[in-house]
């Protein structure tokens, strides 16, 4: 039977952010050995459902361009298909992303980086867990949404604070709240704050090079 990989992302009406997840589909279009198409979590017309349709007659895997394993990863193991992993999935993922984010994020007196996250409305994720337990002491990870969120979570000692956005899709709604909530609130505790603009796509290749393995896992099964 014929193979065939479906890479599912989310949609953005972000330029840049688009840019970035359409150029990584492309590299692992290029590596790939079977047929390979495209899918948007967030789209109906553009939807997993409508790709696992038009590709019923094929041995269909599923490879998700996703930062962890949250409700929508669990959404995309309900269509029962073989399916690859996110981009924090272990404890040697959590290690290669602490080794990717030292590399990208050079040391600065008083200075500390907060990696914003989106996190998940009802459970802590494990993976995030393990991320932390691995980055070195002048960076940490918080949430957007989920049981620990920026409002409790451990505020960085040093006076400046380099939020960087732990997130594929940097685009409207994410910079919305941190503009508007996470920012506000580390100001309003003496904090000076400032906003690096790019996806994790956009930060570092590094990014891109540990999709590309667990998209070569995929194929390899």
């Amino acid at each position: 039977m014929e193979e065939h990989v479906i890479i599912a992302s989310f949609g953005t009406s972000d330029r840049i952010a688009a840019e970035s997840i359409s150029n990584l589909e492309k590299t692992l279009k290029e590596i790939s050995t079977c047929s390979v198409s495209t899918a948007y979590l967030s789209s109906k017309e553009h939807s997993i459902e409508k790709e696992l349709s038009m590709n019923a007659s094929k041995s269909v895997s599923i490879m998700p361009l996703l930062v962890q394993k949250g409700s929508e990863y669990e959404r995309i193991l309900s269509y029962g298909k073989h399916t690859g992993e996110p981009l924090l999935s272990s404890e040697h993922d959590a290690k290669r992303i602490a080794i990717v984010l030292d590399r990208a994020l050079v040391r600065k007196e008083n200075t500390s980086y907060l990696l914003i996250a989106h996190g998940q409305r009802e459970r802590k994720v494990k993976e995030y867990e393990k991320l932390a337990s691995h980055l070195r002491s002048d960076i940490s990870i918080t949430f957007l949404m989920g049981p620990e969120n920026y409002t409790i979570s451990r505020l960085p000692e040093n006076e400046k604070i380099v939020i960087v956005p732990f997130l594929l899709v940097f685009g409207h709604h994410a910079k919305e709240d941190i503009r508007k909530k996470v920012i506000p609130f580390l100001e309003s505790s003496g904090k000076e704050v400032m906003l690096i603009e790019k996806s994790l796509l956009e930060l570092s290749y590094g990014f891109s090079e540990i999709f590309k393995d667990h998209f070569r896992a995929l194929s390899d099964f």
